[in-house]
C-alpha cells in the first residue's frame, strides 16, 4: 500500500468500530494504490477532481460501491487529521451521490469478471453470503439449488479441495472457496443488511444454511432454491449490481472457465466442449441436455 505505515495503523483504528470485512478495507487501498503511485501522493491528498477521477478509474458497476469507497477515504483523512495531526484538506467531503453516479462504468460487460465478484464478496458482512455468490461463481448449486442448501461441513475435503456428495459425486473447488466454507460452517452470528444493525444467532454450526434460513425444517425444493433467491436478492440490493442473479453469477463463472480452459488447450469452444474436461464442465454447471454443446456455445460464444 502507498503510505503503508499510516493506512495500517488507520485500518487497525477503524476495524475496531465499524462491521466491515478486513478484506474490503484492504483491497481498497490496494486498488487505489497505482493511482496514487502516478500522482505520487497519498489518497488524502487528492484534490475532488484527481479524487473522481480516480473513482472513474476503478471501473464500478455500482454507486453504492463508489459510496462505500468515498466513506472510507473520508474517514482515512479525518483519521489522519485528528490522530496525526496532519492538516489534511478532506476532499471527499464534498463529492455527493450525483458526483459518483457519473463515475460508474455504463460499459461494463454483461458477465461479472473474477476480480469483480471477489470485490463484491469482500464488502459483504457475512462469510457465509461470500460462501454462497462464490459457490454459484463456481458452479456449486445443483437442482433447485439442494447443492448449496445441504453444504456441510462433513462434504468438505481441504486437504483435496474438493466437495465429496452424499450421491458419490466429487466437486474440485479452488483453495479460496475451501477457505470460506471452513470459516462458513463455524460462522456463529448473522449481520442483517438494513439501515439498522441487527446481528442474529444462528443455529445448526457445521452447516452453510444454517436454521434461521428456513431451509431444513422443509422437503419442498421450491422453498430451497426460493431460500438461495432471497438471500442473493438481498446481497444484490446490498451492493446496487443488477447482473448479481443467481444464473448471473453462474453464467460469469462458466465464462470465465471457459476462458481459462481454452486459453490452457489452445482449442476452440466447440473442440472444447467436445472433450472430457468441456463436458464435466457443463454438467458442473447445470447443462445437461442432448443438445447442450450448441446450447453453450449460443450462450457463451460472444462473451469469450
Amino acid at each position: 500500500m502507498y503510505n503503508e505505515n499510516m493506512k495500517e495503523g488507520f485500518c487497525k483504528d477503524y476495524l475496531r468500530s465499524r462491521i466491515i470485512q478486513k478484506t474490503s478495507l484492504y483491497g481498497l487501498f490496494r486498488k487505489i494504490e497505482s493511482y496514487e503511485e502516478r500522482l505520487n501522493k497519498d489518497a488524502s491528498e487528492f484534490t475532488k477532481e484527481e479524487a473522481l477521477a480516480m473513482y472513474k478509474s476503478l471501473k464500478s458497476r455500482s454507486v453504492y460501491t463508489l459510496m462505500n469507497n468515498n466513506t472510507i477515504l473520508k474517514a482515512y483523512c479525518a483519521w489522519l487529521k485528528y490522530y496525526n495531526k496532519l492538516n489534511v484538506e478532506i476532499a471527499y467531503e464534498n463529492i455527493n451521490i450525483e458526483d459518483l453516479k457519473l463515475c460508474v462504468d455504463k460499459n461494463a460487460h454483461k458477465v461479472l469478471s473474477r476480480e469483480e465478484i471477489t470485490e463484491i464478496e469482500e464488502q459483504l458482512l457475512n462469510v457465509t453470503d461470500m460462501a454462497i455468490i462464490e459457490c454459484l461463481f463456481q458452479g456449486i448449486a445443483g437442482p433447485s439449488m439442494r447443492d448449496i442448501t445441504e453444504l456441510n461441513e462433513s462434504m468438505l475435503d481441504k486437504s483435496n479441495s474438493c466437495l465429496v456428495f452424499p450421491d458419490g459425486r466429487v466437486l474440485y473447488i479452488s483453495s479460496r472457496l475451501c477457505d470460506l466454507l471452513d470459516e462458513a460452517f463455524r460462522e456463529e452470528t448473522y449481520i442483517c443488511y438494513g439501515d439498522t444493525l441487527r446481528v442474529k444467532q444462528l443455529n445448526g454450526v457445521g452447516k452453510l444454511f444454517k436454521d434461521r434460513d428456513n431451509v431444513h425444517a422443509v422437503d419442498s425444493d421450491d422453498k430451497r432454491f426460493r431460500a438461495v433467491y432471497r438471500k442473493i436478492q438481498v446481497i444484490r440490493n446490498y451492493v446496487g449490481i443488477k447482473e448479481l442473479t443467481m444464473k448471473g453469477i453462474a453464467a460469469s463463472g462458466m465464462v470465465y472457465s471457459l476462458r481459462k480452459y481454452l486459453d490452457e488447450t489452445g482449442l476452440d469452444l466447440k473442440e472444447y466442449l467436445q472433450t472430457e474436461s468441456g463436458q464435466l464442465l457443463m454438467e458442473r454447471y447445470g447443462y445437461h441436455s442432448e443438445h447442450r454443446i450448441d446450447n453453450v456455445i449460443h450462450r457463451f460464444k460472444n462473451l469469450i
